[in-house]
């Protein structure tokens, strides 16, 4: 009865007569039942509807007001990513590193096309020249980027009029070792130097090898570069030398 009384002298004060007080009015007169009307009053708006039409809606968090002081470490584990939320943009540049890629990761898919060019066939290339010239069609021009560049001869791949792909020295009388250079140069700057020598005691002679004997491997400083196989004969005049129907190929490894 006292706690009643306390209650009901409470609810009768000055507060009352101001205003309401989240939505509990003041007691009639003469209510008895005032007491349940206030827990009950209570129970409501503990259980008050903040779905969309039934009231102002209720922000739990804001608009970054979470931030990193506020997540402990390791908070933030896979199963609090949803499918896909890590996006390209996401990932800082240079930090797909090679302990990242699963063994076989890379597919040949995944790989850009190799970096290469191939010349025209040189057809029958002859020359008696006795300085360095350039064979006929076997030049090419390659983009690089500083990896590994491999230069080779290879057969045209149609044969051609001989029915061979060789490089050849050779004369047409005489007693002299038959001899001829062959270099690759990239611009003015020479890569490498191969020769084809014999000595012969007299009368004609020549000497052949397959064109895939000539090969060279370099590393460039990125940048364009044309590239050539040039020959010369070392005597001239009854020596010549030649390529027949071959290609340079050039590839950035």
């Amino acid at each position: 009865m006292k706690n009643l009384l306390l209650i009901l002298l409470l609810v009768s004060g000055a507060a009352f007569a101001q205003s309401n007080i989240t939505g509990i009015n003041p007691p009639n007169s003469g209510d008895v039942d005032y007491v349940n009307k206030i827990k009950n009053s209570f129970t409501a708006v503990d259980g008050h509807d903040h779905s969309a039409g039934k009231g102002l809606p209720v922000s739990r968090i804001g608009a970054q007001v979470v931030g990193a002081a506020e997540l402990a470490v390791g908070a933030v584990g896979n199963t609090q990513l949803a499918n896909d939320a890590v996006t390209t943009a996401k990932i800082l540049n240079s930090n797909v590193t090679t302990g990242k890629l699963a063994d076989g990761a890379v597919t040949k898919a995944k790989l850009s096309a190799a970096n290469c060019q191939i010349s025209a066939n040189s057809g029958l290339f002859s020359t008696t020249s006795t300085s360095y010239v350039d064979v006929t069609n076997l030049s090419v021009t390659l983009t690089v980027t500083g990896r590994p560049v491999h230069l080779m001869i290879v057969s045209n791949g149609g044969g051609g009029a001989s029915g061979t792909t060789d490089v050849y020295s050779q004369k047409s009388s005489g007693a002299f070792d038959v001899s001829s250079y062959f270099r690759f140069v990239e611009g003015v700057v020479i890569l490498s130097d191969h020769i084809l020598a014999a000595p012969f005691p007299s009368g004609f002679a020549r000497l052949t090898s397959p064109a895939s004997v000539l090969s060279h491997l370099y590393i460039p400083s990125a940048g364009t570069y044309t590239y050539k196989l040039q020959v010369v004969s070392l005597t001239g005049g009854v020596h010549s030398v030649g390529v027949s129907n071959a290609k340079l190929v050039v590839c950035e490894m």
